[in-house]
């Protein structure tokens, strides 16, 4: 296999990314009523946006405390055997279109229904809120909920923000989820991951192909070398080293099976 030069590395994009977003919005907002019939996907109203993203980023700060601490637990393994559960924007089309589930609260209930029902006593369920959703949605109160019925998810089940994906993908041992893309983070990491939704990289020997409740007791491993092969079909197909929202020289992927 011929070597592949290191990607040429992109500079974060989140203010470049804000900038876009606040002048796509203002864009919208002064140019609606040219087009009265317009539909758009998603809620058009620049002071919606401008009051959630604000209390994004004052939850974000006071999450902070208790993440880190989370965070420590975890690379301690102070919570033993756990699945993690990372949750989708609410209105994302991977949601509304890609899946079975009327709405990301829904996909949420069906795995507690299951956990509850057929996990082990000492497995332990870290569900992930979305970092985007931060500001829009919570599911708390559906967490507290279910350990108010269940006693027995007491110090089983908890429900976190913003502790960083890497620190679950080198200590859980599987991940359940719709069709995220965080399920092909755990497949790099060799993490079983059940998809409930309809992912492309769900099929044999990379997802678990039986049931949610055999997931709980005997998750399917994934095929190291056919997870390879796919990802390298990926990269040689589909990937190109460049940003929406950066200049840089966008270089024609390399022919990896070479």
């Amino acid at each position: 296999m011929a070597e592949v030069e290191a990607p040429e590395k992109v500079a974060p994009g989140f203010w470049l990314v804000a900038k876009l977003a606040t002048q796509y919005y203002c864009y919208t907002h002064l140019d609606n009523g040219k087009y009265p019939l317009y539909k758009h996907h998603r809620i058009l109203n620049l002071l919606y946006y401008i009051k959630l993203w604000a209390v994004s980023g004052i939850k974000r700060l006071g999450y902070w405390l208790g993440d880190y601490t989370f965070s420590r637990k975890i690379k301690k393994r102070k919570f033993g055997d756990f699945y993690i559960v990372p949750l989708q924007v609410y209105d994302d089309s991977q949601v509304r279109v890609h899946s079975d589930f009327h709405s990301v609260g829904d996909f949420l209930t069906h795995v507690l229904d299951s956990f509850v029902q057929h996990a082990p006593n000492h497995l332990t369920l870290i569900i992930k809120h979305h970092p985007m959703d931060r500001g829009f949605i919570d599911y708390g109160h559906i967490i507290k909920d279910y350990i108010k019925r269940y006693p027995s998810l007491k110090n089983r089940l908890y429900y976190v923000h913003d502790v960083m994906m890497p620190v679950f993908l080198r200590h859980a041992k599987g991940m359940v989820t719709l069709n995220s893309t965080s399920g092909l983070s755990a497949l790099l990491h060799n993490m079983p991951v059940m998809t409930l939704g309809r992912a492309h990289y769900n099929m044999p020997g990379l997802t678990h192909q039986k049931s949610l409740a055999e997931f709980w007791h005997s998750p399917e491993q994934p095929n190291r070398e056919l997870f390879r092969q796919y990802h390298l079909y990926h990269l040689n197909k589909t990937q190109i080293n460049g940003s929406f929202y950066n200049r840089v020289i966008l270089r024609y992927p390399y022919n990896l099976y070479k």
